[in-house]
């Protein structure tokens, strides 16, 4: 039966995009197609459904994932309950950030689930603000996300919509600001790489020896992506209150890391320091290159140019599935109702 509290407002995000890019091609991964996105959404709706009368907004896109998951629901009254707002759609990841400052400046969203990779999550990161986050594994690398059914995820949406889980009992992550001389800002959830790329193109950078540095605010050397360069000889788990940089040196061999799926470098590291929260990193790197962020190009700069990356907490309040199943099940949220 269901657990009726009051009315909540939960966003989700289907990337149509997330899982295809250029990476697919130049290693072995493989690629997470929207009929699956679309019956994860299916899933988490039912859930929802089944724990409170929330109302539920989901995000447009040109594939119309939403309006697929909604056809073929057997229930009319999860169909009653399901608004895809009527928004501009561009077809990359402003969408995302642009439905996310909708869900949580204008609609006051409870919360909101994201599907995607590292860098959906990066483009919700940019306009969340203090709402809760659920990052789903939908993409190509991902660090930030996770791999987790979409049943389960609805358990730990409710629970913030129904106010059972409190939202400032979950903290602020870490993420990367950068900005350069010229006046271009951007962020990253998990790393900030400086390449000798000197264009966007493609975005994904596919030519490892390109990197010349790496700001990280997690790593492991069981990340695939960019953050295991670090993660082969530092660790940095989320809830650690610093990162770490290090300059790459291609010639030496000293450390082995997985940046790509089947794909293993070999590297040396120099230059590695700690940087606490708010401690200002600054370079000028002398050529025309790039920052990328969370594995995609996105700014470019001049020889002259001065770029300053620093770790603050004021990423997104994101959601540990599991550990929030725990709390609930403590709270007694998840006993049936007579």
């Amino acid at each position: 039966m269901k657990a009726v509290n009051h009315m909540g407002t939960i966003g989700i995000v289907a990337n149509p995009n997330s899982g295809k890019d250029i990476r697919r091609i130049v290693s072995y991964a493989t690629t997470f197609n929207n009929q699956e996105k679309i019956s994860i959404v299916k899933r988490i709706l039912s859930g929802i459904y089944e724990l409170g009368d929330h109302h539920i907004y989901i995000m447009p896109d040109d594939n119309h994932l939403g309006y697929h998951a909604l056809d073929g629901m057997n229930q009319k009254e999860i169909q009653d309950r399901v608004t895809i707002p009527d928004l501009y759609v561009s077809g990359d990841a402003q969408d995302t950030s642009d439905f996310v400052d909708y869900m949580a400046h204008e609609l006051k969203a409870d919360v909101i689930i994201v599907l995607g990779g590292d860098g959906t999550s990066r483009a919700a990161a940019k306009t969340i603000g203090d709402i809760p986050l659920i990052p789903v594994s939908t993409g190509t690398n991902n660090v930030y996300p996770q791999f987790i059914e979409g049943t389960v995820v609805a358990i730990a949406a409710a629970a913030l919509a129904d106010n059972v889980l409190k939202k400032d009992d979950i903290p602020r992550g870490k993420l990367i600001e950068v900005s350069v001389s010229d006046g271009q800002t951007d962020i990253g959830l998990i790393d900030a790489v400086v390449s000798r790329k000197n264009c966007i193109g493609a975005r994904a950078i596919t030519d490892e020896g390109d990197i010349d540095a790496i700001l990280v605010t997690q790593s492991h050397p069981a990340n695939i992506g960019f953050s295991a360069l670090i993660g082969s000889s530092n660790i940095v788990l989320p809830e650690d209150d610093y990162g770490v940089y290090a300059a790459l040196d291609w010639q030496r061999r000293d450390y082995v890391a997985a940046i790509s799926v089947g794909v293993l470098v070999r590297f040396g590291l120099q230059q590695v320091r700690t940087l606490k929260p708010d401690e200002e990193l600054r370079l000028k790197p002398g050529y025309f290159g790039t920052v990328a962020l969370d594995g995609e190009r996105e700014i470019t700069f001049c020889p002259e140019d001065t770029i300053t990356m620093k770790i603050t907490r004021n990423g997104p309040r994101k959601v540990d599935v599991a550990q929030a199943l725990q709390r609930v099940v403590d709270l007694g949220y998840l006993r049936a109702s007579k």
